[in-house]
């Protein structure tokens, strides 16, 4: 009996119907739960969301990129037409001057490096790249004396280097830029402030000459934090004791749901391919879903 034909190559094109699923799960089982994935949508056809994992991957500077993991994850995905979106993520130490993997590159020509290869190696096999994983929280990416002027110039001048490369070796593939989470809560005078959530971020690179530097922008919206609340709950008036971080989802209010907030930023720019917004939607802490939202 003959094997069945490959499917044809995944198309680069994404939509608001789009379904996509993250893989952290072990690599001996990548193959079955890809399928699984791909069986569980049905007529859809799936993304799956990768890390580089910049650390695990080359050893040392004069090092050949090792790709025996990812490799075995793209070509699963593509053996069934699933398109792949590879976090571009986690430096290695030679990289940043010898700092754990969550700070950011400060090696230029490093970073272009990678992110060069990695699109010379998979080509047509990854349609899709994203800088980062939530780059706008301390704990994912740190940089100098990590103020949000400093952590944030650093982010966007990474995915400008990112955009150039990926465009050069893939001209269809896409770039995603993270707006990413909540950001970092602390409090002030005995009040909650955040000046890096996902919207000012974002509000950040377009202010600074970046908003032509990515085609989407990746967020996560956690609902409600410990709340137990539904995705659009907010109390009314919803900007009295309530803060808009404390829902990533929050209803379609710019004062009260972070959603709602970062998207109003990319409008009023009309940057992005006016408002592509990739989202995460996350439970338990694990992002399991997203969708292409235009407005």
């Amino acid at each position: 009996m003959s094997a069945a034909p490959a499917q044809a190559a995944p198309s680069h094109t994404f939509t608001a119907e789009d379904v996509g699923f993250i893989d952290g799960g072990d690599q001996a089982g990548a193959a079955g739960r890809i399928a699984a994935m791909d069986d569980y949508v049905g007529a859809k056809t799936p993304i799956v969301r990768l890390d580089l994992f910049w650390a695990d991957v080359q050893a040392c500077a004069t090092c050949p990129p090792r790709w025996g993991r990812l490799d075995a994850l793209v070509g699963a995905a593509a053996e069934r037409g699933v398109r792949v979106l590879l976090i571009l993520d986690y430096t290695t130490s030679w990289a940043n001057g010898g700092r754990p993997s969550n700070w950011f590159p400060t090696d230029d020509r490093a970073w272009a490096g990678i992110v060069e290869a990695a699109v010379a190696h998979f080509g047509d096999r990854v349609q899709a790249y994203e800088v980062w994983n939530e780059p706008n929280i301390t704990a994912f990416g740190n940089y100098g004396d990590n103020s949000v002027d400093v952590r944030a110039r650093r982010y966007w001048e990474l995915t400008r280097i990112a955009y150039q490369k990926v465009k050069a070796g893939c001209p269809s593939c896409v770039l995603l830029a993270g707006g990413s989470a909540a950001g970092d809560v602390v409090t002030v005078n005995g009040g909650q402030v955040n000046d890096n959530e996902a919207g000012d971020w974002l509000e950040w690179a377009y202010g600074h000459g970046f908003g032509d530097t990515f085609d989407a922008v990746a967020y996560h919206p956690y609902p409600d934090w410990g709340g137990g609340n539904r995705p659009t709950y907010a109390p009314e008036p919803c900007n009295v004791n309530w803060f808009r971080w404390w829902s990533g989802f929050g209803p379609d209010d710019t004062g009260c749901g972070g959603l709602a907030y970062l998207r109003d930023v990319m409008v009023r720019h009309g940057g992005a391919a006016n408002g592509n917004l990739v989202l995460y939607p996350h439970a338990g802490g694990s992002p399991w879903a997203s969708g292409t939202v235009r407005p």
